[in-house]
């Protein structure tokens, strides 16, 4: 579930991330995202090629429900990068724009995700610490399906300095 104390606590999407907030991160501390649908028209959107193209969709494992079930799927498979989406929507939202000038993330596709999952992404906040130099922050993140499944896992690491 969404903490409605998570939007109090940390900056809007683009905001500067301060040495204050980051001290508000503190290990141990959870953030979830509320789940989101992996729909047909977001797979035929992501992986069926060029809108504009005269044999859209392009037939794969992304897009045919005949394809993914000769694959031994029961409906069309997300690609790994659309999993990893919704998980950089979430690092955004806690993290703002340091996330792009600061953050790495590592991840690992640990199985499928198909057409109907809902997928909620989550952070864990594993070590803060203050240098000399600055700050860093490491995170456990994944992704976890309507099952319990998590189909992509990994971690982040976060850092400033303040020279």
């Amino acid at each position: 579930m969404h903490d409605p104390a998570y939007a109090r606590s940390f900056p809007k999407p683009g905001a500067e991330l301060s040495s204050s907030v980051i001290r508000t991160l503190s290990t141990g501390a959870g953030f979830v995202s509320l789940p989101r649908r992996v729909t047909l028209a977001r797979l035929l959107a992501f992986s069926g090629g060029p809108l504009d193209s005269p044999s859209f969709p392009d037939r794969n494992l992304h897009t045919d429900i005949e394809l993914a079930a000769a694959a031994g799927h029961a409906a069309p498979i997300s690609s790994g990068s659309h999993a990893e989406g919704f998980l950089l929507q979430l690092l955004v939202e806690i993290l703002g724009h340091k996330w792009f000038t600061s953050g790495s993330l590592s991840v690992s596709f640990r199985g499928p995700v198909v057409e109907g999952d809902e997928l909620t992404s989550h952070a864990l906040v594993t070590d803060v610490r203050t240098t000399p130099d600055g700050w860093s922050c490491k995170m456990d993140v994944w992704c976890e399906n309507q099952r319990g499944d998590r189909p992509l896992a990994g971690s982040v690491l976060i850092s400033d300095s303040n020279q």
